[in-house]
């Protein structure tokens, strides 16, 4: 039987690239006429109605994850995973252009919009902050548990953007006991 959501269920899934990984965070537009997931190490975008082929979503360098629509359905957020950092990426459907926020060499995940739009809140992890010095001579260096000094565990922060202009407008410490 064939489902009144998607009326093109088998080309749809088979497009997707779902029978090459799973596509576990499948995201619809607002109105519903759109889709977004992450496969391939990309954002992929098709409509509902089976009318236009699956494409990338934009061609960007890194292992795309975790797309968000906005509520307006004009936006979607993602992040891109890169060698040793991530970043968060705003793509305008209509204009065709994309933005990053805050860039940095820290690792952003989890983006997720205000209910109106107007803000995007993400995490933020910053790395390891003091970097062990190389061993002197040919010994290895003692990296046993406990031996490595200065290092301070990563942090996580939530950090908020205005989702127009996606400058940072704070980030929201949290502090557990």
């Amino acid at each position: 039987p064939r489902s009144t959501l998607f009326p093109y269920t088998t080309l749809f899934r088979s497009e997707m690239g779902c029978d090459q990984e799973d596509c576990q965070n499948i995201q619809m537009s607002p109105d519903g006429a759109w889709v977004v997931w992450p496969a391939r190490e990309q954002i992929w975008i098709a409509s509902t109605s089976g009318k236009s082929p699956a494409r990338p979503l934009a061609w960007v360098q890194g292992n795309d994850l975790d797309p968000q629509w906005s509520p307006d359905g004009k936006r979607v957020a993602f992040v891109t995973r890169r060698p040793g950092h991530s970043l968060l990426a705003v793509y305008d459907v209509g204009a065709k252009y994309m933005r990053y926020i805050s860039p940095s060499v820290d690792n952003a995940s989890y983006p997720r919009w205000s209910p109106d739009g107007s803000q995007i809140v993400f995490v933020r992890q910053r790395g390891l902050t003091h970097i062990l010095p190389p061993p002197d001579g040919p010994e290895p260096a003692d990296l046993e548990p406990g031996g490595i000094p200065n290092v301070e565990l990563p942090r996580w922060e939530l950090w908020v953007a205005d989702a127009q202009t996606l400058a940072n407008l704070g980030i929201v410490h949290l502090k557990f006991d």
